[in-house]
């Protein structure tokens, strides 16, 4: 048994560190002229032997399913991230390494969560913070709010007045009446208008009200920092009461300490309550939605009439502050009103009054005002995607007539040179706003064909552009940081930073550090969040308490909206259930508690 386990061991360690990309570039031989050669058998020594003192012998059979998920995913990721296609591992000389591979992964992640589970009880602080667990207990919610606000001022200090990413910076300046490229990626209602919803109306009216409010006080920057400002304040709010959420559910000060210490320490937290963006108030109206959903799954009660406001107030802000928060909804609706027989009547009152509210808002309200909303094509980006790919592959199989179809909706000429397998925004920037009904109706025809023909084009497509959603290995950019001179174009608004570079390059430099430190950088990791929710969702049918699931409901459609994505491992559409994670494993531990 222990040689079988050692025998693993070096699977596990050889999955890590050998080099399967220059076996693919390459042949067998060249592997061994690998100049980090002498490094990598070191690194999986050294691997190997840890790997002895957290071989634990617990595995029950959830374990086992977990495993076989994720070692799934990392095999498709590595697959993508070294090969760009699934097909390459199952070539005749890559099939031994691949088997070998996917071996290494199962028994590695089935240690750790063996090692995790022998771990659960152990208190990590032991009697370190008693003064922060004393003062949790006393101000569960006051205390953590302050704590979090003098923790992220040297942000607002170093970043003063805001951190601007180029969409918010378009839309300020539509709301200033600017004409942007948004104008032109559907037809106008009213020329004469130049905001759309390409980028949600609430939101962009929200940082042009900001602008003009400081502008009329002192100047522009002061109007950013005020909006920088409130929206800190309700991000600092927003956490503080998770902690004081938990607190009053019997969550342990333990816990509750280790989350007040993630939210003032780990850099995302503080980078986003400085960015300007529309996905940070969508992420915290989520974190409340899950408030109530647990509130009234947990407890049972009847909805209160303020309760009930406060759900459709809720509802209605998702649908506001991103267009495609109403799927969130629309999903969300049936396993609410199937598991939550108690408020029935309510439920079906909340969500009804929410999605008629919103469909007289977007059809009737935003048309009335000449107001544009969003392109079809944002919602085609697997198609385009896929088409592209196939263009690429398989080009000769096309006929003139379906290249000119294809051509109707996408520039068919630049599709080779413009195609990205991570990113559908090339592509789709080229979607002509003319098409008709009959146009898309075509393509959508010759589009099928294609799937018919070649349905592993069609999968690599899809999975390249959405595989670190769900693979822990896959790193990408995830805060901003770089100022943004979109907004101070022609002089339309006096935006700068202050002179305190060196400040602003020590917290980009540790923001930038930080996900790669070990154990605690998963924390913005976007595939180990994935994992966390695979893993709860698992273990709610494992232990029948399927009731459950409408609290995971904003998290897992989340996910499905990133599949859609015109954009891989892209960050702040995954901000949802990044965000939430902390919130989210207190949730688990209490239902564990209550189960017991």
């Amino acid at each position: 048994m222990k040689n079988r386990k050692f025998i693993l061991n070096i699977i596990a360690s050889f999955s890590i560190f050998f080099n399967y990309q220059l076996l693919f570039e390459q042949n067998l031989l060249t592997v061994f002229c690998d100049k980090y050669l002498i490094l990598r058998i070191f690194l999986g020594v050294i691997f190997c032997f840890l790997l002895v003192f957290i071989n634990k012998k617990v595995a029950n059979k959830y374990f086992r399913i977990l495993s076989i998920i994720f070692t799934l995913f990392l095999f498709i990721g590595s697959a993508y991230r070294f090969y760009g296609t699934i097909t390459v591992p199952f070539y005749p000389r890559m099939l031994l390494f691949t088997i070998i591979q996917v071996v290494g992964y199962y028994h590695l992640i089935l240690m750790i969560l063996n090692y995790l589970y022998t771990l659960q009880n152990i208190d990590f602080l032991n009697n370190r913070f008693n003064w922060l667990k004393l003062t949790l207990t006393k101000h569960p919610l006051l205390a953590p709010f302050l704590i979090l606000i003098i923790a992220w001022s040297i942000y607002y200090v170093a970043f003063y007045p805001i951190i601007l990413s180029p969409d918010p910076s378009y839309q300020i300046r539509q709301a200033l009446g600017e004409r942007t490229k948004y104008s032109d990626y559907s037809i106008q209602i009213d020329p004469n208008v130049n905001i759309t919803n390409h980028h949600p109306v609430v939101h962009t009216l929200l940082l042009g009200g900001f602008l003009r409010l400081g502008r009329s006080l002192i100047n522009d920057n002061f109007g950013l920092f005020l909006y920088s400002l409130t929206q800190g304040i309700f991000m600092a709010f927003t956490l503080a009461y998770t902690i004081f959420y938990l607190h009053k559910k019997g969550m342990s000060s333990r816990y509750l300490v280790l989350m007040l210490l993630c939210y003032a320490l780990v850099p995302m937290f503080p980078f986003y309550a400085l960015n300007a963006n529309k996905d940070v108030y969508y992420t915290l109206f989520i974190i409340w939605l899950m408030m109530l959903i647990f509130d009234v799954r947990y407890e049972k009660k009847v909805l209160s009439f303020k309760k009930s406001c406060l759900w459709l107030l809720i509802l209605l802000l998702i649908c506001l502050f991103r267009n495609n928060g109403i799927y969130l909804v629309l999903f969300l609706f049936p396993f609410i009103v199937v598991y939550n027989r108690v408020n029935i009547s309510q439920v079906l009152f909340i969500f009804m009054s929410c999605i008629s509210i919103f469909f007289g808002y977007k059809f009737i309200l935003l048309p009335k005002l000449g107001i544009t909303d969003t392109s079809p094509r944002e919602r085609m980006s697997i198609l385009f995607q896929q088409t592209a790919r196939y263009v690429i592959n398989h080009e000769d199989e096309l006929s003139i007539s379906d290249k000119k179809t294809i051509d109707k909706i996408i520039d068919y000429d630049v599709i080779k040179d413009k195609y990205n397998p991570v990113l559908a925004d090339p592509i789709k920037n080229t979607y002509n706003k003319y098409a008709t009904r009959e146009d898309l109706k075509a393509y959508y025809q010759v589009w099928f064909k294609g799937l018919i023909k070649h349905p592993v084009t069609y999968i690599d497509a899809t999975l390249n552009n959405t595989y670190g959603y769900f693979d822990v290995g896959s790193t990408s950019w995830y805060i901003y940081y770089k100022y943004e001179p979109i907004v101070t174009r022609g002089g339309l608004v006096d935006y700068h930073y202050n002179n305190l570079s060196f400040l602003r390059s020590f917290l980009v430099a540790y923001g930038g550090a930080f996900p790669v430190f070990p154990g605690i950088g998963l924390i913005s990791n976007i595939g180990f969040n994935s994992w966390l929710i695979i893993a709860y969702a698992l273990w709610l049918i494992k232990n029948r308490k399927h009731d459950y699931f409408a609290l995971l409901c904003p998290l897992l459609i989340s996910m499905l909206i990133c599949v859609a994505s015109p954009a891989n491992t892209y960050f702040r559409y995954a901000m949802p259930f990044v965000f939430t994670s902390l919130f989210t494993i207190g949730t688990w531990i209490l239902l564990k508690k209550k189960k017991n």
